[in-house]
């Protein structure tokens, strides 16, 4: 259970806790509040356990003097992975930006989080403004809050941030970093049109301003660009900020970080995350990371989804697409249960892919008072308001439909649309 949610279950009365805590108990408490998909098929699991006996069975193979080595340098990461990390974007993004495609340019992390809190805690410092999207993701708000940063939004609509807004943030503000998720933006689902994002890297090249670009929860790695997308996103405006900054004549927006896992999407139980930018970012970031020495675990977890990846039964591009196609159909199944009379005057747009909908309620009915009935039934979701750094200026819930199969969907949706019924009823009295 996310740390934000623990806190809600914990100022409830203690017979409402009580009951929140056995469903947890039992295994049964359904949470639309998850920061990720579930990995969208059990297969991984099978992957994982053929993964572990291959290692052990490269143990005495003469690799350990390669594995002394790579213990030495290992404050980048296992550099067979970045390997395979490199080789796949340039396959991806069509050998593009010759020279940063390459090992030097990437930097593993233990999770997706570590890798938003190296950046803050590396690129920031408490005061420091830092301009996100509205509404923003309420983890990296969270982690932004904790570092002390001073957040300001910037208004957006379905094509990405408005751009004359952004000129004025900057103008006003002046801040020392960007941070945003222009593919399947959290919480919104938007899709930045690729006129947007050009404009944002020329606006951002002007003004010197850093961008860290969030890609670990929303867009499947790698396979995005290849064509298999859902048919309202694909094209031009699934390019990447950071693949955007490279195909640009004279390098422009070369301040762009990006941030790529596995985990949010189709590994959840491999958690391990990697920034990529240019060889000065990356240097700045090591000296950072290696004042918090790495362990042996992350190392054998590096060297774990190594071999996964290079297993000769495995293939990524088949298994990111049967993971794509499981999602969407978590997501239609989520849209089409909204369309059920408990769910009346509620409001949502279907984003075409991702992991999250944004979805807004009748008027005048509270996300958090609502939050707080479901979660006597066993059921949670995000509050809209935990997606503002403000006041928050949002009806709106969060749910992500990619963190449970048909089963949980339903019983989850049954719930929150019968507790929607109940508000909306006693309002009409």
């Amino acid at each position: 259970m996310e740390a934000w949610l623990r806190e809600v279950v914990r100022k409830l009365p203690p017979e409402f806790r009580l009951e929140v805590n056995t469903f947890l108990d039992d295994g049964d408490f359904i949470s639309f509040a998850a920061s990720r998909g579930d990995g969208g098929t059990t297969s991984w699991i099978e992957l994982e356990t053929e993964a572990r006996e291959s290692m052990l069975g490269q143990k005495g193979r003469g690799s350990s003097e390669q594995e002394a080595i790579e213990l030495e340098r290992f404050s980048r990461g296992y550099l067979p992975l970045r390997e395979w990390l490199s080789k796949t974007y340039a396959e991806a993004e069509g050998g593009q930006g010759e020279g940063r495609n390459d090992p030097d340019h990437l930097l593993l992390v233990e999770d997706a989080g570590e890798a938003l809190s190296l950046l803050f805690r590396t690129l920031m410092n408490p005061g420091d403004v830092v301009l996100v999207e509205t509404p923003a993701s309420p983890e990296a708000l969270a982690l932004l809050s904790y570092y002390g940063a001073t957040v300001v939004h910037v208004a957006c609509d379905g094509a990405g941030m408005l751009l004359k807004e952004l000129r004025k943030q900057i103008s006003v503000h002046k801040p020392v970093l960007l941070y945003v998720t222009p593919y399947y933006s959290n919480p919104s689902g938007s899709v930045w049109s690729l006129e947007r994002k050009v404009s944002l890297l020329e606006i951002c090249e002007r003004n010197e301003l850093c961008i860290i670009e969030d890609n670990t929860l929303g867009v499947i790695p790698f396979i995005s660009s290849q064509g298999v997308s859902d048919k309202k996103v694909k094209g031009t405006t699934t390019q990447s900020l950071y693949e955007l900054q490279q195909a640009h004549e004279g390098g422009i927006g070369r301040q762009v970080i990006g941030v790529g896992s596995f985990e949010g999407t189709t590994f959840p139980v491999l958690p391990l995350a990697w920034i990529r930018g240019e060889r000065q970012w990356i240097w700045s970031l090591l000296d950072e990371s290696l004042m918090l020495p790495a362990s042996q675990e992350f190392f054998d977890r590096q060297r774990l989804l190594h071999t996964l990846l290079e297993l000769p039964s495995f293939s990524w591009r088949e298994h990111a697409v049967k993971v794509q196609k499981e999602y969407a159909v978590r997501r239609r199944l989520t849209l089409e249960l909204m369309s059920e009379p408990p769910w009346e005057g509620t409001e949502v747009s279907d984003p075409g892919g991702g992991l999250f909908l944004w979805v807004h309620l009748p008027e005048g009915l509270c996300p958090e008072a609502l939050l707080r009935a479901t979660l006597l039934e066993g059921v949670a979701f995000v509050p809209g308001g935990r997606c503002y750094a403000g006041e928050p200026d949002s009806n709106a819930i969060r749910l992500t439909f990619a963190a449970h199969g048909e089963a949980r969907l339903r019983q989850g949706m049954a719930v929150i649309g019968e507790a929607i019924t109940a508000f909306t009823a006693r309002a009409a009295d």
